[in-house]
């Protein structure tokens, strides 16, 4: 049993004939037909009794077809959930930041940044600097925001995916500070 057959099967069930199964599958009716006598093969029972020109689904055949649907449904999702994630459009975001950035600024800030994204779950958790430094490491969140030094947590070798708007907000230094040399 392949999803050939499962799909051509399905079809079949759901159409009045094998012409209209083979016209909505883009296939010829030889090939669909086929395609049924491959799974009932490999099935090893017939799931049509023929009358004529007429396929008659027999009792096990409308079995085949809840699971057939379950499997055939399922795997759609499968792809429109890969496809989602591989376009960004869907996933799990895992942010980790100190109690005040976790509280204040970044529920707002990325809830806005990702809002149009509705099959995107946000999940922000408080956590101690040293903390969020070992997720990082350990890669077991997204972004981490903490004021440890650079060199205690150098950044893990991630290919950039996707970029989001830069802040409204900048860092503010004093003039004679490391950033601004005049």
């Amino acid at each position: 049993m392949n999803l050939n057959q499962i799909t051509a099967f399905r079809a079949v069930m759901n159409s009045a004939s094998l012409s209209d199964a083979a016209r909505k599958l883009g296939r010829t009716q030889p090939a669909i037909s086929l395609s049924i006598r491959g799974l009932e093969e490999s099935l090893g029972l017939k799931l049509f009794e023929r009358q004529g020109r007429q396929l008659i689904p027999v009792p096990e055949a409308h079995y085949l077809l809840a699971e057939s649907e379950e499997i055939l449904d399922r795997l759609a999702s499968v792809t429109l959930t890969m496809k989602s994630l591989a376009g960004g459009s869907a996933g799990v975001l895992s942010v980790s930041a100190m109690p005040g950035p976790a509280a204040y600024i970044f529920p707002h800030y990325v809830a806005s940044a990702i809002e149009t994204l509705d099959r995107v779950t946000l999940s922000i958790t408080s956590r101690s600097s040293q903390q969020i430094a070992e997720l990082v490491r350990s890669q077991s969140i997204d972004f981490g925001f903490c004021d440890t030094p650079p060199e205690d947590c150098p950044p893990p070798p991630l290919r950039p995916q996707h970029s989001v708007n830069r802040p409204r907000a900048a860092p503010r230094m004093p003039p004679s500070g490391p950033i601004i040399r005049m």
